[in-house]
């Protein structure tokens, strides 16, 4: 059983056909990047893109079987959505996130976006595959 870190991140690019939105999270054990992911979610806002990467990072997690996991996200309003805040566009994926915070024993904190600076870059990445 594993215990891990992991920073979260998501975006949505204005401007855009149909507002592309996407995800990142790095995991961490101590000061190691241990596993990082990035893409393109299906998302109606930037919280529903922050939480579709905390979705993301928890269900890696579970696949690992991990307790204790820790994860940050940059967005106030993701954490306060999580914590609850009910608001009927994000009930399905609060249902699952909550669930699975419950089973990983997990908590979800908010941090400034400068300590996020890596699964910020994961996002930035992601977005610019997609504009090529």
């Amino acid at each position: 059983m594993h215990t891990y870190t992991i920073y979260c991140d998501g975006s949505v690019l204005p401007h855009r056909q149909g507002k592309p939105s996407f995800a990142a999270f790095a995991a961490c054990r101590g000061n190691t990047v241990v596993a990082e992911w990035s893409g393109r979610v299906e998302a109606v806002d930037v919280t529903a893109a922050e939480l579709q990467a905390v979705l993301e990072a928890l269900q890696w997690a579970a696949g690992r079987r991990a307790k204790g996991v820790q994860v940050f996200t940059d967005s106030k309003a993701a954490v306060l959505t999580i914590q609850g805040r009910r608001l009927e566009k994000y009930v399905e994926i609060l249902w699952q996130i909550r669930a699975l915070i419950k089973t990983l024993k997990a908590s979800v904190n908010w941090v400034p976006r400068e300590m996020n600076a890596y699964a910020d870059g994961l996002c930035r990445k992601a977005a610019r595959k997609y504009q090529q």
